[in-house]
């Protein structure tokens, strides 16, 4: 018998705070509420409640959760929650969501274009596209997007999720998540956003003893002092306050009759020799052993897999018929311990999490290591390839059975895929997850994964600190070419994050590594990282590049062919645009040639980053060589359709200073407000300050001399401190100002351009 309450008890104070946040939604006053608490303690009964209660102010509703099976899946509960709208109402149509199809195409498999290539967007620019998304959704009544389980989540997901609670203030946008109060990344974004007043916190804490009695009632469907005082004791003593292990030990007494109803009365029956379970494994013991053995199997593999499961992956575990399958599926529906999971028909999931626990915890551990042995072996037999999930769920199975070894195989693959789609993160959490339980002779290799994935997610130290702990090994060995390529990669990285000293280490040591005689790839690759190299300032006691401008540039042009040879097409397109940069010397004939290479490669090659790069860098010489704005247009299309926001407010700002010295004001400052504040939001500030600027210089041209002023403070206050820009901002806009003073209002003055010293001097990397 089920035993659930159908009304939530002892939260009032919470749904107080829930209803004032909708409220204030409906007034476009954006809110970030997270309820924290233990499992079962009622988090997602208030979730529920907060839904019902938007659904009734006819806001949209965007439901997702973590996974709760230990898979590291980027962005599923975002996913799952924008599925969750799309589903039933359809994807939205509205024009001025379509620049963000791209950047949201992860997300809605709706936007997705077959046979285009992914740009492989920063947490930044997707957090942005969605927080516009849901700004469109809340536009009539708001909207709110419930997530839960956040304990689970991927590192991905926590960004966006800091990303958009930071933001919303003035949007029409509820944000509410929940999770436990385990450390980890998420419970560090709680704390972090309480401190600075971003969101609000509320820790659910136990319920009272008359609230469980209250509780207990409502389950019962009868008063609180209807309840027999002796259950009330066992009940509140074994629950500690936790509504959902009442409500499981509840039921227990239920269907052992030792509570039930007589002559309209609830009563206790004491049963000699046997007592009400010791703790929720106990009685979830007892409620299988009241099952057919056939469902109870299936709930025990089903508990295996996790919390939430595959109807195809159990279906290879237990080897049952379609048909049995189901009827046994419908059975423990039926008995309440699993339900369809409303995100994927494919999918089941436990009532709560700690039912799929309490299962497994029932069996004797070598049953246990046995049941998981023989459900790991049925997956990989089973002929299907692994993904990143599958590989995941095996190595889970295989660590229960105790085979540490196997289970940092498939951790490490599934982390070096995550590393090769972009999601650096989650590769950083799996590979970090196999490196200690890998066997010796596979934990080196793990580490050098671990440390590339740490660089391009972002912690160049942490990266650096690895590769310096790395063990040796032989000199010009296999084993030494493929460390050797790890510091290239490590050097790549410093040289992007403008670390000369560290690039320049990382240099050394790939060469001491490979030999006077690398391969011709990795020659070319080493040769491309020394270019970039001496591009940036050096640092005392740190040996820079020692080839003269000349020398490099032959040095890069040999690379730039060899990788071409070898088929480096990412390595060619890093020496094409670094000849580039070079060749700015002698014209913008010399840069262009170079760039039109590296846009061949990569459109030959299905390099999309590199390919839009090009086209930005092309279209931007053109523009400053002479004013003409529709080679910039067509990258800015290109960079739109890709859904590289970053490059598209950088290419905003060029386009604005454009229709400015045209005197387009009206033009100038539709881009200028379309632009300024997102590019500030996503930390674009290069673009963010170009764009104040345009809008310093059309305030002079125009002379308003406040308005440029109020903009160039704004200029500085973005950071813009060093002397070349202000010299940039006060001169351009400055002599305007004072070039209108002495022509009269009535007379549009005439202004020197001048661009970003910088726009070609900052190198992108896939």
């Amino acid at each position: 018998m089920r035993a659930t309450s159908p009304v939530i008890v002892g939260r009032d104070e919470e749904i107080g705070l829930l209803s004032s946040a909708l409220d204030a939604v409906q007034r476009r006053s954006g809110r970030a509420l997270f309820l924290v608490g233990e499992a079962g303690i009622g988090k997602s009964r208030l979730v529920g409640e907060c839904a019902y209660r938007a659904y009734g102010l006819g806001m949209p509703v965007l439901r997702g959760r973590a996974t709760s099976t230990g898979l590291v899946v980027p962005f599923r509960p975002l996913a799952e929650a924008l599925a969750s709208r799309f589903r039933a109402a359809g994807t939205p149509t509205d024009p001025e969501l379509a620049p963000y199809h791209p950047a949201l195409a992860r997300l809605v498999p709706e936007w997705r274009r077959a046979g285009s290539p992914g740009y492989p967007e920063t947490v930044v620019e997707l957090a942005e596209a969605l927080l516009r998304l849901l700004s469109v959704l809340g536009r009539e009544a708001g909207c709110a997007i419930l997530l839960e389980d956040l304990h689970d989540c991927d590192t991905e997901t926590v960004a966006v999720v800091e990303y958009v609670i930071d933001n919303l203030a003035d949007l029409p946008i509820l944000f509410l998540g929940t999770l436990r109060p385990e450390p980890g990344a998420a419970l560090d974004l709680v704390r972090s956003a309480e401190r600075r007043q971003a969101a609000t916190v509320r820790e659910l804490s136990p319920l009272d003893d008359a609230q469980l009695r209250a509780l207990t009632g409502a389950c019962l469907e009868a008063g609180p002092r209807e309840i027999p005082e002796a259950v009330h004791r066992r009940l509140a003593g074994r629950a500690a306050g936790n509504p959902y292990l009442l409500e499981v030990l509840l039921a227990d007494l239920l269907d052992t009759g030792r509570l039930r109803r007589a002559d309209g009365a609830w009563e206790a029956v004491e049963q000699p020799g046997d007592s009400i379970p010791s703790d929720i494994v106990r009685s979830w013991a007892r409620r299988l052993e009241r099952l057919d053995e056939p469902v109870r199997d299936l709930l025990l593999a089903s508990a295996t897999l996790g919390s939430q499961f595959s109807v195809t992956v159990l279906q290879t575990v237990t080897g049952f018929e379609d048909r049995a399958l189901f009827t046994h599926l419908r059975s423990a529906v039926e008995a309440g311990v699993i339900a369809p999971d409303g995100a994927a028909p494919d999918r089941y999931t436990f009532r709560h999490s700690l039912t799929a626990e309490a299962l497994i915890s029932s069996l004797v551990p070598a049953e246990r290591a046995s049941l998981a042995r023989r459900a790991a072996a049925a997956i990989e037999q089973s002929g299907e390839p692994l993904d990143e999930d599958g590989r995941q769920l095996v190595a889970s199975l295989q660590l229960a059975a105790g085979d540490r070894a196997g289970a940092a195989r498939q951790f490490a693959e599934a982390g070096r895929r995550m590393l090769a789609s972009g999601a650096h993160g989650s590769a950083v959490v799996l590979l970090e997850r196999a490196h200690p339980l890998a066997a010796e002779a596979d934990r080196a290799a793990v580490a050098e994964s671990l440390a590339v994935a740490r660089a391009e997610g972002g912690d160049l130290d942490g990266a650096l600190a690895l590769a310096d702990a790395l063990p040796p090994v032989p000199a010009r060995s296999e084993a030494a070419a493929r460390r050797g390529q790890i510091h290239i990669d490590l050097a790549w990285a410093a040289v992007m994050a403008e670390r000369t000293a560290e690039a320049a280490l990382q240099v050394e040591a790939a060469r001491v590594l490979l030999g006077p005689a690398p391969s011709p790839g990795r020659r070319a690759a080493l040769v491309v990282v020394d270019g970039y190299l001496a591009l940036l300032p050096g640092l005392p006691g740190h040996g820079r590049p020692f080839r003269d401008p000349v020398e490099t540039e032959q040095a890069v042009q040999k690379a730039a062919e060899t990788a071409e040879a070898e088929g480096l097409p990412v390595v060619a397109c890093q020496a094409w645009q670094l000849l580039a940069l070079l060749r700015r010397e002698e014209g913008f004939d010399a840069a262009d040639a170079a760039l039109e290479r590296m846009l061949s490669i990569s459109t030959e090659h299905s390099l999309p980053v590199w390919r839009v790069e090009a086209l930005v860098r092309l279209g931007a010489n053109a523009f400053m060589r002479t004013g003409d704005a529709s080679r910039l247009l067509s990258a800015r299309a290109a960079a739109t359709d890709l859904g590289a926001l970053l490059l598209t407010r950088t290419v905003d700002g060029l386009l604005a200073m454009n229709a400015v010295l045209c005197a387009r004001w009206e033009e100038a400052q539709e881009i200028i407000d379309r632009s300024a504040e997102a590019s500030a939001r996503v930390g674009d500030l290069s673009a963010h300050r170009y764009l104040l600027l345009a809008g310093a210089t059309m305030a002079a041209h125009r002379g308003r001399r406040r308005d440029m002023d109020r903009a160039l403070a704004a200029f500085r206050r973005a950071g813009a401190s060093s002397r070349c820009w202000c010299r940039c901002g006060r001169g351009s806009a400055g002599r305007s100002g004072r070039c209108w003073r002495r022509t009269g209002s009535g007379r549009r003055p005439v202004s020197t351009r001048r661009w970003p010293g910088n726009w070609t001097t900052r190198a992108t990397t896939t």
